[in-house]
């Protein structure tokens, strides 16, 4: 299942809302997928790198972008915001 929020959310909006409910600063620094494969390869070999960053590199896959209902028809509740869902789940971050 593809299962998203309500809304769209970047990774540096998802790192925001976990130091917010944290109450702390969260560091983020962006890479380029250049950078991101170089360091993955290694691990996962090169089309595992590839196939790893078409998944997670939401500015080079528009359909990542994409908000679904998946989970409300699934599940009957709407999907949660981030936010909340990361101030439900704070103390995993702790």
């Amino acid at each position: 299942y593809a299962l998203t929020g309500p809304e769209p959310i970047t990774a540096r909006q998802q790192v925001d809302a976990i130091a917010a409910v944290l109450g702390r600063e969260v560091p983020f620094a962006e890479i380029s997928r250049r950078q991101a494969h170089a360091q993955m390869v290694a691990v996962f070999g090169d089309e595992a790198a590839d196939a790893v960053l078409d998944v997670t590199g939401g500015d080079v896959n528009p359909e990542l972008l994409m908000v679904r209902d998946t989970v409300s028809r699934v599940t009957g509740t709407p999907a949660r915001p981030f936010r909340q869902w990361a101030s439900e789940n704070a103390d995993a971050f702790r």
